[in-house]
């Protein structure tokens, strides 16, 4: 871009440009390359190298030393941090994801004590924070990864009790907080799509380890194609054996067929996450499906205890319907998308199982008598003596629906009133 701009405008000068010009090469071998293209960049767009600013690593500490110092360069014995990939030693790398994850919780806990309502805090929690680390599963390997990982998943669990007004399971809750329970525990990791409130933060080795994988593939397919050195292939160079063997049982593993086992292939590398991804899909399936049995009656069960369990399934399966939580992606960008402080935390409650009132509230009992709190607060939504106040808001939310779908040019019918 700078050389065209300095071809069609001759008279223009260029007063300062600051950028990084990163070299692949193998080891002193590359020396001449990297000084032809430091003397073009200095030559043709005015470009300084800044010595105490450069840096040259090689896996093979003797061939560094000797690259940096045939170009004045540091020698970076340990590693460096290329377009925000730590490449160099076990330790360097785990130091620099220790550094990025200590950094993701400061964030989180600076984004708590932030003046934003409940569900702005949320959105920042879940569309941003809880990933910060997400992208390095495709550029380091699970291990040095799976502590960081751990740390930021600990971080964002803490920050979503905080947001919901509720403690962890094995913290202490000083201002008399509810903890959250096994099943709740689940819920708040679990998809949307499953009736949970969709925090994702902790990876799964699994996928982790395919989405490496897969981009180590991808990255030697288009290094190949490149005419690339061999000491650069992923799968050719020093750790191409380790490469090769994690790949040989992750295909088997995930009973990858024959034609798909080549890593070099085209396609492989899309392919292994598909599987992996509906891997995971059917994993989550079955820790619902085991969320949900723990709720299944038992022949020696109590009348309180059937009608606990009962209630707790009739939720899990309504908070489980399409658009069910949907609310809690939506950003508060306008008044029709915000949520007060308060019922955003009531609704997130609800949907979680847990208590609106503290555990050391009063018992309230229905108007037809029955208990409400601490463990039936489902009762309030079926009970008939207490509907006026429910049936106003569904025929108000019934109008503005059908309002709608009248605007978008569709017909609709009142359901028969049932008496």
């Amino acid at each position: 871009v700078l050389e065209e701009t300095l071809r069609r405008h001759p008279g223009a000068v260029l007063l300062c440009i600051a950028d990084d010009i990163r070299i692949c090469a193998n080891g002193v071998a590359g020396v001449p390359v990297a000084k032809t293209l430091t003397a073009l960049a200095k030559e043709r767009l005015q470009l300084d190298v800044v010595p105490h600013k450069s840096s040259a690593f090689s896996f093979d500490v003797s061939s560094g030393g000797a690259a940096a110092a045939a170009l004045g360069f540091q020698h970076a014995a340990d590693g460096i941090v290329n377009v925000g990939t730590p490449i160099g030693t076990d330790a360097f790398v785990a130091a620099h994801l220790r550094r990025q994850a200590d950094g993701a919780c400061d964030a989180i806990r600076a984004a708590l004590d932030l003046p934003l309502t409940t569900q702005e805090r949320w959105a920042v929690l879940t569309k941003s924070q809880q990933h910060a680390l997400r992208h390095y599963q495709r550029v380091v390997e699970w291990g040095p990864l799976e502590d960081p990982d751990a740390q930021l998943h600990h971080a964002v669990m803490g920050a979503a009790c905080a947001i919901l007004e509720c403690a962890l399971p094995d913290t202490l809750a000083d201002d008399g907080a509810p903890h959250l329970t096994p099943s709740q525990d689940i819920q708040l990791l679990t998809p949307l799509r499953l009736g949970g409130m969709g925090l994702t933060a902790h990876n799964n080795a699994g996928t982790a380890q395919a989405a490496f994988l897969a981009s180590s593939a991808l990255a030697h397919r288009e290094l190949l194609s490149s005419g690339a050195s061999e000491q650069l292939l992923p799968f050719r160079g020093a750790r191409g054996p380790g490469l090769e063997e994690d790949w040989r049982e992750m295909v088997d593993v995930l009973h990858i067929s024959a034609e798909h086992r080549d890593p070099t292939d085209a396609v492989i590398g899309r392919h292994i996450v598909t599987v992996q991804q509906q891997h995971l899909s059917a994993f989550q399936q079955e820790v619902h499906k085991v969320h949900l049995a723990m709720f299944a009656p038992a022949p020696g069960d109590t009348g309180a205890q059937r009608l606990y369990k009962t209630s707790q399934l009739a939720r899990l399966h309504s908070v489980s319907c399409a658009a069910s939580g949907a609310w809690l992606t939506a950003l508060p960008t306008g008044r029709r998308t915000t949520l007060f402080d308060g019922d955003f935390t009531m609704n997130a409650k609800l949907r979680l199982g847990i208590s609106p009132d503290p555990p050391n509230a009063k018992a309230v009992v229905c108007l037809c008598g029955v208990p409400v709190l601490p463990d039936n607060i489902g009762h309030a939504m079926t009970c008939k003596s207490s509907s006026s106040g429910k049936t106003l808001r569904h025929d108000l939310m019934l109008n503005a629906w059908r309002l709608l779908v009248s605007r978008s040019g569709c017909s609709s019918s009142l359901e028969p009133t049932l008496k």
